[in-house]
């Protein structure tokens, strides 16, 4: 059986399954957020989705394209990312980043910024933390690949680089 997902940014979340030899087609199709969708991530054994959007980010169950974890932000999260040590099975760590910020046109009209990257855990559906150092809106995250850190792309035209350092793995809060 093969599964091909959609996203758009006004109409959610659609899937499209063929199922090979038999010719079974049918379509699924969820709003997944109020506002519209800024970007989403899959996670790398297809166990999770995750959009994000003006109102935070939302974790997905791809098989039923239900709902299953809501995390909220007073400001719009541009980007996403989930952390690869979600599979590690030495030192696991279930958690995302995500990214955004008001619109640089509106930031300082609203005093609102809102440019923090914030470390979430999966399994809690809590921040753990947020972390500081842009000037405009985060645009892009993504994981180093072993999970030590991450890079992190913003609005201004900063690239960041963060790599977390012993106490990430030693802390229990952080598990």
């Amino acid at each position: 059986m093969f599964i091909f997902f959609f996203f758009q940014a006004e109409d959610g979340i659609r899937d499209f399954c063929l199922s090979r030899g038999l010719g079974d087609v049918y379509k699924r199709q969820v709003q997944a957020h109020e506002a519209f969708m800024t970007s989403f991530t899959i996670a790398k054994d297809f166990s999770m989705l995750i959009t994000s959007s003006k109102e935070g980010c939302k974790v997905w169950d791809p098989e039923t394209l239900e709902c299953t974890r809501t995390f909220k932000q007073e400001v719009q999260m541009n980007t996403v990312a989930i952390s690869p040590l979600v599979y590690d099975k030495k030192e696991p760590r279930y958690h995302i980043i995500m990214g955004g910020g008001v619109p640089s046109r509106e930031a300082a009209r609203t005093l609102m910024g809102g440019f923090e990257i914030h470390l979430c855990n999966l399994l809690v559906e809590e921040e753990l933390g947020t972390i500081s150092g842009h000037f405009g809106p985060v645009n892009s995250l993504a994981f180093f690949v072993d999970g030590r850190g991450f890079v992190s792309g913003g609005e201004e035209g900063t690239v960041r680089i963060f790599r977390f350092d012993k106490s990430y793995f030693e802390d229990e809060s952080f598990k």
